[in-house]
This record gives C-alpha cells, structure tokens and sequence, in this order.
C-alpha cells in the first residue's frame, strides 16, 4: 500500500492463488486480493491462478505465467548436500520410509491438530518402516500439543523448525510430506 500510495510500481509474485474465502486461511486470502487491485505487474505461478486473475478483471497483458517460486527452489537444491542441522544425522533417508509433516496453521490448532497427531500415531502402528520427522513451530498451541502427543514415541524425530536449505533438502529425500499449508486451492496439500 505504501508503493502504491507514493506512485510505485507493483509487482506481485505468487499472484491469483485463491481459496474464495476471505477469512480462510485469514489474514493470507485478503492480502492476496487487496495487494492484486493494487498491483501493475502479476506474476502467476500458474494458468489456473492466471484464470482467477482474469476472472477478477486484471488485463491479460499485465499477467505473467512465472512458474512456481517453491519447486523451482526444490529443484534448485542438490539432494546429496549435507544438513546444516545436527537434528537431521539422525534420520536414514535411505532406508526408512520418512514422513515429513509440517502442521502450525491456526486453522489446525486445537482439535484439528489432535486429529493429525492422532492419525500420524495410526501410521506409525501400520508401517514398521516409516519414521516421522516434525520440525515444530515455536507457537505454544502447535509445540504444546505436539510434545504432549509425541514426545519418547520410537521413530518419531521432533526437531526445531529447519533451515529453509534443509527443509529442500529433507522435501528432496522424504517417502511423503505432510502439510497444512495451502495451495490455490484453499486446501491441505499433500505431496511426495
């Protein structure tokens, strides 16, 4: 708001993701909107997010399909490079089935949280093979209720919140990743 108030440019990246709803995931969802009405150039990772775009008005000629910023960085990091956390030495990529799970959402907080903690045990009952890794955010509603969960569970790794290098690096090795991050789509995304 500010360039926009003093005559600058624009130039919005990850531009026309959307879940349609203003308070899901809140505050992202609005600031997506309002920063699109404010900017010049829209950098969308996607031909579906560049349709939202089109579809709220915004010129063709000022949309730019751009790819997407995280698995251009995923591709970016050599899978061989050693972790800059100590955290990780622990964790056999090779020969475990390791899930990664990353849940912190306010949405997940509370019950929700409960229930994927709750779902992970299952999984760790149903495959021998698998191990969790979980690098938990310092917020006391996630970190709380996942010690409290999760903690002295054999192959269960909670460790401090990763590197944004390491976080590549273990996405590049894992068997699957677990997120409530979301995608354009307003939902929880899971990928490998």
């Amino acid at each position: 708001m500010v360039a926009f108030y003093n005559a600058i440019p624009v130039g919005h990246i990850k531009v026309g993701l959307r879940s349609f709803d203003c308070r899901n995931p809140f505050p992202e969802e609005m600031n997506r909107r309002v920063t699109s009405c404010l900017a010049s150039l829209h950098f969308a990772p996607t031909a579906r997010a560049r349709q939202n775009l089109l579809g709220e008005g915004i010129c063709d000629e000022r949309i730019f399909v751009t790819g997407n910023t995280i698995v251009d960085a995923l591709q970016s990091v050599p899978v061989g490079e050693r972790f800059e956390s100590r955290e990780l030495s622990d964790i056999d990529f090779d020969s475990r089935r390791v899930l990664l799970v990353t849940a912190r959402r306010r949405e997940s907080h509370g019950l929700a949280l409960r229930s994927i903690l709750s779902a992970l045990k299952t999984l760790l009952q149903k495959l021998k093979d698998m191990e969790i890794l979980y690098p938990v955010h310092p917020n006391p509603n996630v970190a709380g209720s996942v010690r409290e969960e999760m903690n002295g569970l054999s192959r269960v790794h909670i460790v401090n919140p990763l590197a944004y290098g390491d976080l590549l690096r273990v996405i590049r090795r894992c068997w699957l990743s677990l997120t409530d991050s979301r995608g354009y789509s307003g939902r929880s995304t899971v990928f490998s």
